[in-house]
């Protein structure tokens, strides 16, 4: 998991050598460069833990390649390779593509017309990323915002609820809020 403190156990190891002695005395290492580390726990038993944080977004997934060398003489080894995936936490804010949007609305506009469309993003994964746009409450020459435009919360398009009057309203601002499904959810405004 993406959030793993350092030292958090993610697997444990056995490895076997039927030699007997020295010969059967076994000592494992990782080979590449890669933020876990192994651990002798006790008789050729090892423990596979974080040695630094993971970022998914970074990376989301590591080959640890595992080898495994016997003291004889000459010493016999052999590689073993874990795929781990890095599970996802919510981390990550939405960021819409933009801090501010300007749009030009036509004057008698058809109500239902589509104003705009805004678009965030969340790196983050599967519910993590998933958006919900909404319009938060402001007043506008006294009545509510959401009684001017509406906003469709799957892809963040914004309509007009009203044929707009150049002489009654010259403009006007809103604010969307973009938030994700994760737990707990995080969200950004435009």
């Amino acid at each position: 998991m993406e959030d793993a403190m350092v030292g958090t156990v993610i697997a444990l190891i056995s490895v076997t050598d039927i030699d007997s002695g020295k010969n059967g005395h076994i000592d494992c290492v990782i080979s590449q460069d890669v933020p876990f580390k192994i651990q002798s726990s006790f008789n050729n038993h090892y423990t596979l833990m974080t040695a630094e944080p993971l970022d998914r977004e970074k990376v989301s997934e590591y080959n640890i390649t595992i080898t495994a060398t016997d003291s004889g003489y000459p010493s016999l080894s052999t590689n073993k390779t874990i795929l781990l995936k890095v599970s996802d936490v919510n981390d990550n804010a939405p960021r819409f593509s933009k801090s501010s949007y300007t749009v030009y609305v036509t004057e008698n506009n058809p109500p239902g017309a589509t104003v705009c469309t805004v678009t965030a993003l969340d790196p983050d994964s599967n519910q993590n990323s998933y958006l919900s746009y909404s319009i938060l409450d402001r007043m506008i020459q006294g009545l509510p915002s959401r009684t001017y435009v509406s906003i469709n919360s799957d892809n963040g398009k914004v309509y007009a609820l009203r044929s707009f009057d150049y002489e009654q309203i010259k403009e006007f601002q809103i604010q969307i809020l973009a938030q994700d499904t994760g737990f707990p959810p995080l969200s950004s405004t435009a």
